[in-house]
């Protein structure tokens, strides 16, 4: 973080008034990471086979020629658009031994449900619909499309699949201890009545699109912990410069 030397006092208390220290670290941070982070040639040529398709260039002295209008060099424009996939990258290599893990502290909460939902304002309506699904008389589908408030409405109540953690603590807390298939009774979230059925739970499955989640996760809280130190460093030095400073004045 060598580039942080630059920084006057002056400077740093402005970056902290303006809450845009710990931002300026990230990126630091993160340039140092895809700067280190080397491409096989195979790598490259992927980048720009994408390129050429996605911008209609034809060969390389075509190539050549957009590179100039666009003020850039060919190392870079590959810097530029692999950056994110430098960082997936790295994420892969330096958490790999620890997704596992990660994976299954954060199971239930990545598992997922589809759900029917049904939402009233009135507590005496929401029970006399509980008692007509509960019944058959009519289905749950058909009473939210009539009945419901909310925008389950256009779907006929159904709502997901979707994470169990994204949905009102309240809703969440019922949805886990819901057995699929069986309607529960009409509860109270704010100012609405919801009567809801759990229609399927889908498990969340360590394949390789959560294997990314999962290290790109781990590499956040990295980050987080890694920006806090020079952070906290950073200001500690300038506070002692400060006193110098006073001192020698």
């Amino acid at each position: 973080m060598d580039k942080l030397n630059i920084l006057n006092s002056e400077v740093i208390d402005l970056l902290v008034e303006q809450d845009l220290l710990n931002q300026l670290i990230a990126k630091l941070i993160i340039n140092d990471i895809t700067d280190n982070v080397q491409l096989s040639d195979e790598e490259i040529n992927n980048f720009k086979t994408n390129l050429f398709r996605e911008e209609k260039i034809e060969d390389e002295k075509q190539f050549e020629k957009w590179l100039i209008n666009k003020s850039l060099s060919e190392k870079d424009l590959i810097n530029k658009v692999s950056k994110t996939y430098k960082i997936s990258k790295y994420c892969l290599d330096k958490f790999s031994s620890r997704i596992h893990a990660h994976f299954l502290s954060r199971k239930t909460q990545l598992d997922q449900v589809i759900y029917s939902l049904l939402r009233v304002s009135d507590q005496y309506i929401a029970k006399e619909l509980y008692l007509r699904i509960l019944s058959n008389e009519e289905s749950f589908s058909s009473l939210a499309e009539k009945f419901s408030e909310g925008n389950e409405k256009e779907v006929q109540g159904i709502v997901g699949p979707v994470q169990i953690e994204l949905a009102h603590p309240q809703l969440a807390k019922v949805l886990k201890s819901s057995i699929a298939g069986k309607l529960n009774q009409p509860f109270q979230i704010g100012g609405s009545w919801l009567i809801v059925r759990v229609e399927s739970f889908k498990e969340a499955l360590l394949n390789p699109a959560m294997e990314m989640q999962m290290a790109k996760e781990l590499f956040h809280e990295w980050l987080n912990e890694e920006v806090n130190k020079v952070s906290k460093k950073l200001k500690e030095k300038n506070s002692t410069d400060s006193y110098i400073k006073e001192v020698k004045i």
